[in-house]
């Protein structure tokens, strides 16, 4: 593991790193299905999350995210016995923009945005994102979600174009993840240095090299603010 530089931009997988998606997530279905937390609950959104990766990779055109975790929600319904209609689905759905950040993130990212550029990438649609920034509250200079590119992680397009929108060479931007597979192995794969939050306590994979690791956002800010403040390069484009 190499150390941390002096870069020109932080910027974040959201949902997962950022905000507390299981939460969030978990809160909408109880909602609208009247489950309680315990094991008919958790075996839903286990399946949800299996049918949403399955039709991620079978997807032939691009669909919006939203669409996308209806229809996950309501393949997974059946099997485990929960009653979810078109309009609940979509209401849960919708609610993305309200999940909740974990503790730590407002606060390590008012922190770290006194110094840095600080940027977003997202597999969710650019209405939601935009709502996840504004109740942040934190200011973000740029933001790309799956309907900017069409695409979705981990795809390289959302940080193709982060480097192209910010004028950045690839080790001038850190790109911050709790997610090896969707984030940090396509960071790598491009050169783009990596920061590992770990807070769902799993070990990288042989595989994968990041600058930095760390247990919370907290402790990624403390590390990045005490080292010494870049210079800005020289740009002729």
């Amino acid at each position: 593991m190499s150390q941390p530089g002096p870069y020109g931009a932080i910027s974040f997988d959201c949902y997962g790193t950022l905000i507390d998606w299981q939460r969030g997530l978990s809160e909408a279905v109880q909602r609208e299905t009247g489950l309680g937390a315990g094991a008919i609950l958790e075996q839903f959104l286990a399946a949800r999350e299996r049918e949403e990766w399955r039709l991620l990779t079978e997807l032939d055109d691009f669909r919006p995210y939203r669409e996308l975790l209806a229809a996950s929600l309501q393949a997974a319904a059946p099997s485990a016995g929960v009653s979810l209609d078109d309009r609940a689905a979509a209401r849960v759905a919708a609610s993305i923009g309200e999940w909740p950040a974990f503790e730590d993130a407002t606060a390590a990212l008012s922190r770290l945005a006194a110094r840095f550029p600080l940027a977003l990438v997202s597999n969710v649609d650019r209405v939601d994102l935009a709502r996840t920034i504004e109740r942040l509250g934190v200011k973000i200079t740029h933001a790309v979600a799956a309907d900017d590119v069409t695409s979705y992680k981990p795809e390289p397009d959302h940080l193709l174009a982060l480097l192209h929108e910010m004028v950045l060479d690839e080790h001038e931007l850190l790109h911050v993840s709790s997610y090896a597979h969707y984030d940090l192995m396509t960071a790598q794969d491009l050169g783009i240095p990596a920061a590992y939050v770990n807070r769902y306590d799993e070990p990288l994979g042989e595989d994968v090299e990041v600058a930095i690791v760390v247990g919370d956002l907290t402790a990624l800010a403390d590390q990045l603010l005490a080292r010494p403040r870049r210079r800005p390069p020289h740009r002729y484009r």
